[in-house]
Order: C-alpha cells, then structure tokens, then sequence
C-alpha cells in the first residue's frame, strides 16, 4: 500500500495544482523564476486558512483517525454527533413524516424540528390539553403532601391526627389519581376512533378501531390493583400507547403533529406518576406504610404515651370558687381545702391586694381586667324605667308599665388605668295609657340596641317598634301618637344615666387603690379608734433584699419623623415627657439623678448622657411581677439620618418570662 501511494503521489500533485488557482501554480511553472514570490489576495488568503483548519492529515494504521486532529476539532466531531442524534430523536419523535402536511422545519436541527412540529398544532389543541392535565397534576402534588402528611402521622410527630385516619386519606388521594389516569388513557385511545369516523387518511378499518378500544379495555381493570401497582401499569400503558400513536403517524392515520404531542403529554405524565411513586416510597403507604402493613393500635398506644393529656378527672372533692376581681378567669376548679388552708389562702390574698394598694396609681391598673354586671343591670333598668311617665295638655298619661326582657351582656372595664363600660342590650317593656275620656291603652315598645355605641359614641339613633296590645280606637291612637312623641326623650334620659351609675357602682371593685368601697361591695372597715400611745416619730427603712434572677435581653426599634435634638428632649425633658407618658414625670435628665415615669410606675437613675445620640439609664418598674430589688440598664441610641431618626431601646436585665409583656409597653409608648 505504501509503494503504490510513492508510485501514485507525482500524479496526484499535478492533479491538483490543475484544480488551483493561477496564482498558486505560478511559482511551479517552467516559465517563472523560481525567486518570484508568491502573491494572493486577502479574500483568498483567509479561504485557505479555513480550508487548512479543516483539512486532515493521513489516518493512524494504528488508531485509524487523522494524524492532525486536534482538541478542538475532536470538540467539534463530538458537537457534531451529538446535533445528528438529537435531530434524528427529533425526527423519530415526529413521526419520520416531518416534511408533510405542512410542516416545514427551516433547520435540521432537534431545535428547527420541534418548532415546526409544535406551530403546526393547533392553539385549541394545546390549550385543552394543558387545562386536561392540570387535574392530574393537583392529584400527584397532593398525593406528595398527604404522604409527608401520613408520615409524620405515623412516626408520631403529629398528635392530633390519627395514622388510620393520615393513610385513609392518603389512599382516597391516591385512588382520585389513578382514576383519572384511567379517563385520561381511556380519551386518548378514542381519538383513534374519532379520526377512523372522519376519515383521516382513509378509513382503516378494524385496525384503527381496535387501536382505540385498546386503551379502554387496560386502563379500566388497573383499578383494582393496588394504587402503587394500578400507577406503575399506567404508566407503561401511557408509553405502550405513545409508542402506537408514533406508529400511526408515521403510517399516515393521524396528523403529522400528533405523535410529538402525545410525546410531551407522555412526559406530563411520566413526571406525575414518578413524583407521585416517589413521594409514597419516601414517606407514605410503600415500604411498610400501609394500611395493612401497619399494626395501627401499637401506633395509637405509642402515641399515647407521649400525647398531653387534655382531659381528665380530680379524685376527691372539688369545689368551683370565685377568682375574684384581680384575676383573669372568673371561675377557679379546685380540690376542696380544709378550714386551715382556706384561712392561708385568704391571708394570701389579702397581702396581694395591700401590696398592689401601696404601687401607684398607673402600674397598678395597667393591665386589662372586666367585670360582668349583667344582672345588675336587668334590675337597674326594671327598677329605673317604670319612673318614667309623662302627660299631654289635654290630659291623656302615658308611663312604662314593666319591663318584660332585658337580654344582652353588660362590663365594666379596665384598660390602661381607665375605666370603661361595655354593653349591648335589647329592652323589651310594657307601657300603659289612659286616653283623655279614660280610656285604658295598652302597648309594648322594643328597643333593639341600648349600647355604649349609642349613648356614648353616638354613632347611630336609637330605634324604637311599637305596638298596641288593647284594642284599637281613636282613643287609643292618640295615647299611641302621645306615647311615640314624649317617651323617646325619657328613655334617653335615662340610657344616658345608665353608664354612669355602672361605673359609679362597680368601677372601684376593678381599680386598685380606689379611696372608696363601691356600693354592691364590701363596706368598709371601721378605722380603729386611737389610743393614747404616742406613735414613733420615724421607723427604720426597710432593707430591701435584692435577689438573684434570670434576667433576658429586650430590644425594640423604632423610626421617628423628627430629629434626634427634638426626640431626645422628649425622652428627658421633665416638662415634655407627659406628653407622652400622660402621666407626672421627674427627670432632671443629669448623671447619678433619680427619675420616675407614669406616676411612679418606672423609677431609675440616670447613668450617662449624651445629647442627643445615646441615654444610659438603671430601669425599675413598680409591679407585683417585678422582683424586689431588681434593676435593668435602659440604653437608648439614637441613630438621625437625612430625613427621620432611628431609636433603639435595649433593656439588659428584664426577669425571664416578663419579655413579652414589656415589649409591649415599649411599642406602646
């Protein structure tokens, strides 16, 4: 082989120095100096360059691939291939007919391909085909949760679902899905029968027809397999039918899309069900997770064991006592006490109420409390509105005879140191007349809403339905029209007393440190009369004992519309701070001085100032909850930017427990 290329290369040199160009053969030729040089064009020039780029050089005996390959022309043999098998996919894909029915791919790529393929389906097609598979993809993305659901159900790390139920659920979603992969499968394979009726590429016969039962009669019996195994034969069902549809596509009976396009749904499909297998296996029914796999009692036994208890029973006596007014329930269940432990208790309660009686008058009524006084109030109405009467010129009275109905709730509240009332009722109340010839009238007036919106508020009228319950006559009518005319105005009058007798009666039982009893209280205790004994002059102060506690850290930010000169007077200013406190203040806003907010209620001293960036102070607050003796350190930076001011409070040292509650007064204020 070797000798017959040295026999043949003369020849085929001057083969090929006939097919260049002039140029190239001219420092060859017998007739040019053998120093002439060579002259090219640039255009031809880079022809060249590109052509020897390409060009190969002998192939290996050994490896049998070119002597002058390089990386990037393996690269490029590698791109290469791999563009042909994707566009040979492409074309398996859709069907090997791609050229027809008037789908003109302008590349040979897997790209040109595909695009033609999908413009050539119709927008309903793909619309419809989308929206019928969204149904399927809700059933797989909620079989997913509903196994991560069941599994932590049965592992225990949800209490308040039982496993049977997590599984049953579980299955029911699982079935939902098969199901419909069944529709799906079952609509797809009578499209065959749809394209055999309108003839599309002729009329085939029992071929065509039975490729379109075929579906029908696999789907339907997956369903009484287990819905993992019912999910796997579809799946291979769905693929078994797209490989028939590519089939037929190619033979001519459906368009020349349509085996690209059950291609993708395939896909859809395929991503479901592998989500769907992939989710129980992790989490739910397969491996051990199964209804029937699983020994449900010894799941609920284990459960319970660890299960807070959110029932139960109180062996012995027990007795349902009143909390009292400073408490937060009205109702306390507890094991009946002897006489001893009842006197501790009282004794216990006593020193409570003292000590909060000895806070100032803000710290001490801070929190929110109500009072239920809905009795009360039924016998103040039906002790009050039967006063009412009033008269015409001519003679005729008319008065409220009786209330029959007093329904609705009726409080008295404390919030943030004031009291408040809060009620909403319906009175119902006989009313009498007597005409001005004497004739008795009887009537009833309902007044659907007496409330604090109405009376005090003022945000809608009062209204009033009358009717007569005595015969009617022209008599009648006029005591009727006497009564719709001047009772009004005499039952406001009274409504509008109501909320002041409410809090004049009950509002001392909810604030602490009030100077008098309220009248349905206790009565007050007889002072003592004094003795003879001269008091000391001055007692010795009390040590006050400090004591240890976990103490956290409380941070709260907040962004003002002002400078930080204006905010920081606002913070020491003794004369400014009520303005925001709505309370006296002390503040002398100098290190090493004492200063009390609210009254009394937060007391320190001042640590370090620096006006106006920053306030190092030691922070009190006068609370039963407040351990005695105990300070935090207040620091408050102040941070101005170009159009607002930032304020950092960070209190060191609140007592553990106690977070919650003082960041919200901060935010508060």
């Amino acid at each position: 082989m070797n000798n017959l290329l040295t026999f043949a290369r003369p020849t085929l040199r001057r083969a090929a120095l006939r097919r260049a160009p002039p140029t190239l053969r001219a420092p060859y030729s017998r007739l040019a100096p053998l120093t002439q040089p060579l002259r090219l064009p640039t255009s031809q020039i880079l022809r060249l360059a590109s052509a020897f780029q390409q060009c190969r050089g002998v192939a290996s005996s050994v490896s049998g691939r070119p002597g002058s390959q390089t990386v990037e022309q393996a690269a490029l043999n590698v791109r290469e291939e791999m563009g042909n098998s994707t566009t040979d996919w492409a074309k398996s894909i859709a069907g090997g007919n791609f050229r027809t029915d008037s789908v003109v791919p302008t590349q040979h790529t897997f790209l040109g391909i595909t695009s033609a393929v999908a413009h050539s389906v119709p927008m309903p097609y793909i619309v419809t085909g989308l929206v019928g598979g969204i149904p399927y993809i809700a059933a797989s993305a909620a079989t997913m949760y509903l196994s991560y659901e069941a599994g932590l159900a049965t592992a225990g790390a949800i209490t308040n679902i039982d496993p049977g139920v997590a599984l049953t659920v579980l299955d029911r979603a699982l079935n939902i899905q098969v199901t419909y992969g069944a529709v799906m499968l079952s609509f797809l394979g009578a499209l065959h029968w749809g394209m055999e009726f309108a003839g599309l590429g002729g009329h085939k016969g029992y071929a065509r027809l039975l490729l379109g039962a075929a579906p029908v009669l696999y789907a339907w019996p997956t369903l009484a397999l287990d819905p993992t195994l019912a999910l796997i034969a579809q799946w291979v069902g769905f693929t078994g039918l797209w490989w028939a549809d590519l089939k037929a596509t190619t033979a001519g009976w459906t368009p020349a899309w349509y085996s690209q396009y059950r291609f993708y749904l395939s896909i859809l499909v395929g991503t479901c069900i592998i989500t769907t297998l992939a989710s129980i296996s992790y989490w739910g029914p397969v491996a051990g997770h199964g209804l029937l796999t699983h020994d449900l009692e010894l799941i609920r036994s284990q459960r319970a064991q660890v299960r807070p208890s959110d029932h139960g029973s109180v062996p012995g006596n027990v007795e349902a006592v009143n909390a009292g007014t400073n408490a937060d329930t009205y109702v306390i269940i507890r094991k009946k006490h002897g006489e001893e432990e009842h006197k501790q208790e009282s004794e216990s309660d006593k020193l409570k109420t003292a000590k909060m009686s000895n806070m100032p008058y803000s710290t001490a009524n801070w929190h929110w409390k109500n009072k239920t006084v809905t009795p009360w109030a039924k016998a103040w109405f039906e002790r009050e509105l039967v006063q009412i009467e009033v008269q015409a010129a001519d003679g005729a009275v008319v008065r409220v005879d009786r209330v029959v109905e007093v329904d609705g709730d009726v409080e008295v509240g404390r919030r943030k140191s004031k009291l408040i009332t809060i009620y909403d009722c319906k009175v119902v109340l006989n009313w009498k007349g007597t005409a001005a010839d004497g004739t008795e009238v009887d009537g009833r007036l309902i007044v659907p809403e007496v409330s604090h919106e109405i009376t005090l508020d003022g945000l809608s009228d009062y209204v009033y339905e009358w009717s007569l319950t005595s015969e009617a006559s022209p008599s009648a009518s006029a005591v009727l029209a006497l009564a719709k005319s001047k009772l009004p105005a005499a039952l406001e009058e009274k409504f509008a007393a109501f909320p002041v007798a409410l809090v004049d009666t009950h509002g001392k039982d909810i604030i602490v440190g009030s100077s008098e009893p309220s009248r349905t209280g206790s009565p007050a205790p007889t002072p003592a009369a004094s003795t003879s004994a001269p008091a000391p002059s001055s007692a010795p102060a009390k040590k006050v004992k400090v004591q240890t506690v976990n103490a956290a850290l409380v941070e709260v930010e907040a962004t003002f519309q002002a400078s930080a000169d204006d905010l920081f007077s606002l913070l020491t200013d003794e004369k400014r701070i009520p303005m925001w406190s709505r309370a006296p203040a002390k503040s002398e806003a100098k290190p090493e001085t004492e200063y009390a907010l609210f009254g009394g209620g937060v007391r320190g001293k001042y640590i370090s100032l620096d006006p106006p960036k920053a306030i190092k102070q030691t922070w009190s607050l006068q609370s039963p909850t407040w351990p005695e003796g105990h300070e935090a350190i207040l620091t408050t930076t102040l941070a101005q930017a170009t159009d607002s001011t930032k304020v950092t409070f960070s209190l060191d040292g609140v007592p553990t427990g106690m977070e919650d509650e003082i960041r919200r007064n901060i935010e508060g204020y």
